[in-house]
């Protein structure tokens, strides 16, 4: 259970101080909100902006690796409005029990965080079963043999990143020249929003490859103009 707050008026304010006062206290933190009100260009940004956020609200210092996890649903940020949510787990289970730890619920609306004083609908309180508060310790295990990408699962791959506000990865853009047929593809079932997007990232991906070439050949431009020079003749006069 949460902790217990003398005021329901500033309720939000009680707990964000509690654990300001309790650093190493345990709670878990689900934030929903729409992708548009998730500020950066791009997923990595947003992720960053929404743990951060969060470390902030509740401990007023950026977001902490070893002591926070962070886990996103829905995160397609390629959309506009469309719900999506963030659950924050900060501390160790007392002796691993996580139904111990109290599950606080806000509303991310751009400006503020909300808090919600309702009960968790009950197929939220199913999915959050599949996030264990407390991780299983990791067992040594053989690495299973890398399988091999098929083309639809590449294509596929390439559209989910789009639709998340990731950019494709070089190898991505490879496929894709190489494989025209995959390309369109993509181009006839996506919506026009990625179509055009894709083809931009593939332009400023073309001309990176081109400026790299470039600066690759520099070097010898360089060496094969200072040894020109050193090769000239002097000034001579005629004996």
């Amino acid at each position: 259970m949460a902790p217990k707050m003398e005021s329901e008026n500033n309720a939000d304010e009680d707990y964000a101080a509690y654990y300001r006062e309790n650093p190493k206290a345990p709670v878990r933190i689900l934030v929903s909100t729409a992708t548009h009100l998730v500020l950066g260009t791009e997923y990595h940004e947003k992720i960053s902006f929404m743990s951060d956020l969060i470390c902030r609200h509740f401990w007023n210092c950026g977001f902490n690796s070893g002591l926070n996890r962070l886990s996103s649903y829905n995160d397609l940020f390629g959309y506009d409005n469309l719900a999506c949510y963030f659950l924050f787990d900060h501390g160790l289970a007392p002796d691993n029990n996580d139904d111990a730890v109290p599950i606080l619920w806000y509303r991310w609306t751009g400006e503020s965080f909300v808090l919600i004083r309702e009960a968790l609908p009950p197929i939220i309180e199913r999915r959050l079963k599949k996030y264990p508060f407390t991780l299983p310790t990791p067992w040594p295990e053989p690495q299973p043999e890398p399988r091999q990408t098929s083309p639809t699962q590449k294509r596929q791959k390439i559209w989910l990143d789009l639709r998340r506000a990731m950019t494709p990865s070089d190898e991505d853009f490879k496929f894709l020249k190489e494989n025209p047929k995959h390309a369109m593809w993509l181009e006839r079932n996506m919506e026009p929003r990625f179509c055009t997007k894709l083809k931009s990232l593939e332009a400023e991906w073309e001309e990176s490859r081109d400026n790299s070439s470039v600066g690759a050949a520099m070097p010898f431009i360089q060496e094969q103009t200072e040894e020109e020079k050193r090769e000239e003749p002097g000034d001579c006069t005629d004996t």
